[in-house]
């Protein structure tokens, strides 16, 4: 690497790829794994025959150039060895062998995502949705995923193609764009994470019966343990962590979602008046939920900045198809999680008259009840 830096290749061009460790692991690793469609292998002679035969077996285009040979003293082993390696390629391909290592999915960024839209939008928003108005309010949610689309998956194909983060193409863009981006992230902090760490804090003060304990004392220690667990764990941590919450969440609000329906709607106050969506008070609500579904538009640079990161812990980069597919994965999961979460609020809340506080203790007392 230092060498083809050296002759002038960016860094940041180069994979490494630390599990190759035969060439039948290095051909299929770059086909399956680097996203390779073609190949140039350097090597010596004898062994570029070999390596290309595998290479085209395996679906990819492959041509040699060849180095220098070895010395005579090497020579000799060097020939025993290669003819066993070479009767080992058929044995290999008759018994379809795999790499050793294939390397982990690129479920990173997608998830990541997801965690950071299933808060405010989804948790409130969506269940107040379903409450106050009914089924109707699946139109909006779905609505406003489908316009968002475009703006997050820019984030993954323009750092896929340009190996760089969003916020380096603010800055080449100009300082003004860097400087209003850092405005509205700054103002996302107050708004989106600070309503977060509420709620959360809401439902396991009421989960726990911490009814002594302020909200604001457990969303300080939940922000601290946090910062920790990223301090000393850092992305590997995060994004295992992430898989197994995500996944936990989805079975659970998929499970509460079945029982919900199978236990039917409870029955309307006789005193309840459908609400009306077109006016002040409904057009406020629908440009909140819809505002903040199913996260604010800035997120498209986190994910930008995850994906960087993924690339650099796993020592490998996605080919453009498999990044849009792994974002979609957790994009679509959280639409679905939405509707889940206002079937959730419309089943149970509906036509009750009841008033959701907006206290997140009592809020969280009101959703778990």
């Amino acid at each position: 690497k230092k060498d083809l830096v050296q002759g002038g290749i960016p860094s940041e061009k180069i994979f490494l790829d630390y599990a190759g460790f035969r060439t039948l692991d290095s051909m299929v690793r770059a086909k399956h794994i680097f996203g390779l469609d073609s190949v140039t292998i350097i090597s010596q002679k004898f062994h570029n025959e070999r390596a290309i035969y595998l290479a085209e077996k395996k679906g990819l285009y492959a041509i040699g150039f060849n180095a220098d040979g070895i010395s005579l003293n090497q020579g000799l082993k060097v020939q025993i060895r290669e003819y066993f390696a070479r009767v080992k390629v058929f044995i290999d391909l008759t018994l379809n062998t795999q790499p050793k290592f294939f390397g982990d999915k690129n479920l990173g960024p997608g998830l990541l995502f997801a965690s950071t839209a299933i808060g405010t939008s989804h948790l409130v928003l969506s269940t107040k949705a379903g409450a106050q108005y009914g089924w109707i309010m699946i139109f909006p949610i779905i609505l406003a995923n489908i316009l968002k689309y475009p703006f997050f998956e820019f984030g993954v194909r323009y750092t896929n193609i340009t190996n760089k983060t969003l916020i380096e193409g603010y800055l080449n863009r100009g300082k003004a764009y860097l400087i209003f981006y850092a405005i509205i992230t700054l103002f996302s902090t107050f708004t989106i994470l600070a309503a977060l760490y509420v709620v959360t804090s809401g439902l396991l003060i009421n989960l726990f019966q911490l009814t002594n304990t302020s909200v604001s004392v457990v969303a300080g220690g939940l922000f601290i343990l946090i910062c920790l667990l990223l301090i000393i764990g850092r992305y590997k941590f995060l994004e295992i962590s992430l898989k197994y919450v995500i996944s936990i969440l989805f079975l659970a609000l998929l499970v509460t979602t079945i029982l919900v329906i199978a236990n039917g709607k409870v029955p309307e106050a006789e005193n309840f008046e459908t609400p009306v969506i077109f006016n002040e008070v409904g057009i406020l609500f629908l440009i909140g939920l819809m505002g903040w579904m199913p996260t604010a538009v800035e997120a498209s640079g986190w994910i930008s900045l995850w994906s960087i990161e993924k690339f650099k812990n796993s020592k490998q980069k996605p080919t453009l198809k498999e990044a849009l597919q792994e974002f979609k994965f957790g994009y679509f999961t959280t639409a679905i999680l939405a509707i889940f979460f206002m079937i959730i609020g419309w089943f149970t809340l509906y036509g009750t008259n009841t008033e959701l506080s907006n206290s997140a203790v009592v809020f969280a007392d009101q959703l778990v009840q």
